[in-house]
């Protein structure tokens, strides 16, 4: 080769500004479409409500971070002190960004329909609304920094398709499994970034030989490499439109709006869920509570498996609450926030959920009361059941806390799994609420001094418990009577389309009659329905329920009917948890007293503050199957020709408190309430077709207004545990399988593109300038890939000759003259101090690609796909 030829080889063409400029234009745009992609698809297919503006600005950061990194000349040390730091970030930070790790999965298996592992569920910490948002949030800014981490690395330092897929597609594998998309834009984002890659990579390869170092005419090799980046940058600029295109056909062809999945589509689902083999793996109880969430309510399926087990020394029927909402929005029930609940917090000195307790032990009436221990088996981690009329205060429980005025709960897995507890029991009948038309916040205070243990109480505990109870009264009408605007101008035009409103007894307040009107309202309208309806975007939940879809289970009804009473100006709640009802009793307790409260009696409610009792009570909503038949009473009709339900011996009815003398101030009683039917029997809220009749048969001391007159029972939905195909406890499965399904994908997709890299640093090292390092570089490959399947190393005094001889004659598929021949090509470019030539290199290449094919043919199974996986082919020469 001559000098001209050689200095031509060496002297690369140098890019120009505009160049340059353009080129890290397009990656940043590849890199952005990778990130951002990732992002909105992550949110949309496991609808996370995070703050988007916060994570796109954190996405921008990262990617111009990191292209910045990977586009300078020590891009390798850069890229290590980039990772130390987001390793000292995650050390420093290690209990915040665990427990919003945590929170994510939680937030993205309740779409999943999966249950977290028992370790996770051990280590997540209940966190309030704000809190948990902020600790969400900073894990998938974590998330982002490895996310752009990689993305730029396999866009900008090492564009491969397969890396990038790496990189950003394993966190969403798992929702197209589960009948999960993301938003098409996002998508299409995100095949748009790999397309690029593609296009990059491919004009990239085509420059291999000019990188290699073979001679071409200096004439010759500017135009191939002008013709190159022009073909680089008209391929992905040409992936744009192509993808524009894509996305335009993608809107005709895919679900649009309103889109319901075909019927068999959804009976295929059912079958693959229901499948024998890997049953307990994929099948799971979908209860249908969503602690509040209205944008993922799916279809309810039970398994009957056990939830809880409790003991109880009273065997009366419960409500067992572990969740309320305060603050209602367009995506559903949630707290308030920490600030505004401090407001009341610190003025009162008695927890609102032991205010009827306090005012009994204020008056020294606390002398009748039961005991419940609660042994979580499978329900919501962290979680305390109570029921209304506690005693016992969060501090007498190991490791308890309150949650607002709503709950109580864990602050950690320790000691979560047990707890026993002291409450009262309360008589499910609402009071009447005097002077009501002087104004119901001023008619609610009043009644709160001739509450139920403080009427005749006249020391200093009584008067604190007035001061906490009057304190807390305001806070209800602050809270607890509160809609968005458009939801409240919607629950009023229902109102008056349906002639709902507030219902008295000359100046009193009939708190049960109007609950029934809204029950009777909800029963005549709506039916039950496991399978219901997804609500459209943007549509008021109410209205859509009424008037639209007519069909929902308990969380539409318990939603629908918290906020027309809302709407009246009534203080009410969403609450949910478990019940449990007469017929659970008759169950065989185990050896410890406990008896199994399965996953069907997962249910939700109303609650409605009685003020004469400062207590939430129960309300059911939920239509039974009785309601839909039976006229509303009349809510005109004489009171007294209605007589006061029965209860069960340990739950005795509470009454008024007497009065010494007569006086002008009415004391207060129990409001009027319904009758039973003449069986004396009471419906099943949650009731199915198949199993009403049993349901009907269930009485329970805890009536709500019902539509037939009836006082409602808490009763479970026993639908589907009473089926035979379906067990009694059987386990709710792991989360296994989503991280199973995550190595599948991620194990094969790693090992190729490490087989892809691995193939261009070999392409690389065998055609650099450096002749002779290329020749011993392609003869150690090949001197790997003999030991590999299985000849003996070559020994430090043995020839060239003898160990072609030896090698031949074990593996007559290697040819020994050449490699005689490539053994000797070798010695030369390590001693002899000359430059090896092309023919000489070309030869040791086609010696290693001779046994890259021929060594693997005699092999078997495993050994040969690692073979394979380990020495890819490199091009003929």
């Amino acid at each position: 080769m001559s000098e001209k030829a050689k200095k031509a080889r060496r002297t690369p063409v140098r890019e120009g500004a505009p160049a340059i400029i353009l080129r890290l234009l397009q990656q940043l745009v590849v890199v952005l479409l990778a990130v951002l992609g990732f992002v909105f698809c992550v949110l949309s297919s496991y609808t996370l409500d995070l703050p988007t503006g916060t994570l796109v600005m954190t996405a921008i950061a990262f990617s111009l971070l990191f292209l910045a990194v990977f586009t300078l000349p020590k891009s390798g040390l850069f890229a290590i002190l980039c990772l130390v730091g987001g390793i000292a970030y995650i050390a420093v930070n290690a209990g915040d960004l665990l427990q919003g790790v945590l929170l994510l999965i939680e937030r993205v298996t309740t779409p999943l329909e999966l249950r977290m592992p028992d370790l996770m569920q051990m280590l997540l910490k209940p966190a309030m609304a704000d809190e948990a948002m902020l600790l969400m949030t900073r894990a998938m800014q974590l998330i982002l920094f490895f996310v752009s981490f990689l993305s730029a690395f396999f866009i900008v330092s090492q564009p491969s398709v397969p890396g990038l897929a790496l990189s950003t597609l394993p966190l969403l594998v798992p929702a197209p499994f589960y009948l999960l998309s993301p938003a098409r834009l996002p998508f299409f984002m995100l095949f748009a970034a790999h397309l690029m890659v593609f296009a990059f990579n491919n004009a990239r390869r085509a420059q291999t030989t000019l990188r290699a170092g073979v001679y071409v005419p200096q004439s010759r090799r500017k135009a191939n490499q002008a013709a190159q980046r022009a073909a680089q940058y008209s391929l992905s600029l040409l992936a744009l439109p192509i993808i524009a295109i894509a996305a335009l056909l993608s809107g005709v062809v895919l679900p649009q709006e309103g889109y319901e999945r075909p019927e068999a589509i959804e009976s295929l689902q059912q079958k693959i869920f229901s499948l024998d083999i890997g049953k307990d793996a994929f099948w799971r109880s979908n209860d249908g509570l969503t602690r509040g969430d209205l944008t993922s309510l799916s279809a309810i399926r039970f398994t009957g498996a056990t939830a809880l087990k409790i003991r109880v020394s009273n065997e009366s029927s419960l409500y067992l609450r572990d969740y309320a909402g305060a603050i209602y929005t367009d995506n559903g029930w949630g707290n308030v926030s920490n600030s505004d609940f401090s407001n009341l917090s610190t003025s009162v000195d008695i927890a609102p959920q032991n205010l009827h307790a306090a005012a009994l032990e204020a008056s020294g009436e606390l002398n009748n009361y039961f005991t419940l221990t609660v042994r979580n088996i499978a329900a919501t981690p962290l979680s305390i059941w109570t029921p209304p009329g506690l005693i016992t205060r969060a501090d007498a429980i190991p490791n308890a806390g309150y949650v607002q005025d709503t709950a109580l709960a864990f602050g950690s897995s320790e000691s979560s799994s047990e707890y026993t507890l002291d409450a009262i029991p309360v008589d499910m009948a609402l009071y009447n609420v005097s002077h009501a038309d002087d104004g119901l916040q001023s008619a609610y205070e009043k009644s709160i001094g001739k509450a139920d243990g403080l009427y005749n109480a006249d020391n200093s505990a009584a008067s604190a418990v007035r001061n906490d109870a009057d304190r807390y009264v305001e806070y209800l009408f602050d809270v607890y009577t509160q809609l968005p605007d458009d939801t409240y101008a919607a629950a009023q035009t229902l109102l008056s389309t349906y002639g709902i409103q507030l219902v008295y007894n000359g100046s009193e307040l009939n708190l049960a009659q109007t609950c029934q009107q809204v029950r009777t309202l909800l029963a005549q309208q709506c039916n039950y329905d496991y399978s219901p309806p997804v609500m459209p975007e943007g549509a008021d939940f109410a209205t859509w329920f009424l008037q639209e879809a007519k069909s929902g289970y308990c969380v539409h009804f318990a939603t629908t009917g918290t906020i027309l009473l809302r709407a009246l100006g009534i203080p009410a709640r969403y609450a949910e948890g478990y019940i449990v009802i007469q017929k659970d009793y008759e169950k065989q307790p185990d050896a410890e007293g406990f008896i199994e409260i399965e996953d069907t009696h997962a249910h939700a409610w109303v609650e409605v503050f009685d003020p004469s009792l400062l207590e939430w009570v129960p309300v059911e909503m939920t239509k039974t199957a009785s309601s839909s038949n039976s006229p509303s009473p009349d809510a005109s009709g004489d009171p007294s020709e209605l007589t006061t339900p029965s209860f069960s011996q340990d739950t005795p009815e509470p009454t008024a408190e007497p009065t010494p003398t007569p006086t002008p101030e009415p004391t207060p009683t129990p409001s009027p309430e319904p009758t039973l039917p003449p069986d004396g029997t009471t419906p099943d809220p949650d009731a199915t077709p198949e199993n009403e009749d049993a349901a009907a048969a269930q009485s329970t001391p805890t009536p709500a207004p019902t539509d037939d007159g009836t006082q409602d029972g808490s009763t479970t939905p026993e639908g589907d545990d009473t089926t035979e195909d379906v067990g009694a406890s059987v386990p709710r499965p792991p989360l296994w399988p989503i991280f199973a399904l995550l190595a599948a994908v991620s194990i094969p997709l790693g090992a190729f593109g490490y087989r892809k890299f691995h193939h261009e640093r070999l392409l690389r090292t065998f055609m650099q300038k450096d002749a002779n390092a290329a020749v011993l570089a392609a003869m150690r490959f090949a001197l790997r890939m003999l030991r590999a399947a299985g000849a003996p190393m070559m020994q430090a005094m043995e020839s060239q000759e003898q160990y072609a001889y030896k090698v031949a004659r074990q593996m007559p598929a290697v040819d020994r003259a050449k490699m005689e021949s490539v053994l000797l090509i070798a010695q030369r470019a390590t001693f002899s101090g000359r430059t090896s030539s092309k023919k000489e290199r070309e030869e040791v290449l086609a010696f290693a690609n001779s046994l890259v094919s021929a060594l693997p043919a005699r092999m078997k199974g495993l050994k040969r796909i690692v073979f394979l996986w380990r020495f890819p082919p490199i091009y003929p020469f």
